[in-house]
């Protein structure tokens, strides 16, 4: 069974995603965006399958979970690694 804490985690990142979408304009003024809401629906899809995975018993979503969290970081980090090089090109 699922945690109280996990079921919380995944509510309130769905509650961001839809400010998000909301926001999707200013969203888009960041150098790099994509990059950025790529490593958001990572670690969103890791808060689904650690949620999935409590209420059933699979090794799989476990794996799906961790992939999920490590191509997040991946995101975030080419992010902090090129956003600069944009800015630097045009003078900011």
């Amino acid at each position: 069974m699922s945690t109280s804490a996990e079921l919380a985690m995944l509510v309130l990142g769905a509650f961001v995603l839809g400010a998000a979408h909301r926001s999707r304009d200013e969203l888009m003024r960041l150098h790099r965006w994509r990059l950025l809401f790529a490593a958001y629906m990572a670690v969103l899809l890791g808060w689904v399958a650690t949620t999935l995975e409590g209420l059933v018993d699979a090794t799989w979503l476990n794996t799906l979970e961790h992939a999920a969290y490590a191509v997040g970081g991946i995101c975030v980090a080419l992010w902090c690694w090129r956003a600069p090089e944009v800015l630097q090109r045009e003078g900011s």
